[in-house]
């Protein structure tokens, strides 16, 4: 294990500790990834509202509840690649449209 994480009495990844407190000095890597999902959410925001799809309804087209998309698009939730294909289908555009830009 990298030698910023520490040993933990909670169990974590092989007993080695990788909450926040041990978080690794990189905290760039960190708003890299914030600055994408913001952008990301940004992007599915814009092409949603080009469609003129409520949010609500974006979301059950996807088949996700809209609490989770508000979370995509404010950039706080990760999705997963597979739920990104949902959202670029849900739009009606490929998965590479979609990433454009990013």
């Amino acid at each position: 294990m990298p030698p910023h994480y520490q040993k933990c009495n909670d169990w974590c990844v092989a007993n080695w500790c990788v909450h926040d407190w041990a978080a690794p000095p990189h905290h760039s890597l960190m708003q890299t990834n914030h600055t994408l999902r913001t952008a990301f959410g940004q992007r599915i925001r814009d092409l949603r509202k080009e469609q003129g799809i409520s949010q609500e309804a974006f979301a059950d087209r996807c088949g996700v509840m809209r609490t989770y998309m508000s979370r995509i698009e404010t950039g706080t939730a990760n999705p997963s690649l597979e739920a990104a294909k949902v959202i670029a289908d849900g739009l009606g555009i490929s998965l590479s449209d979609l990433l454009q830009g990013l």
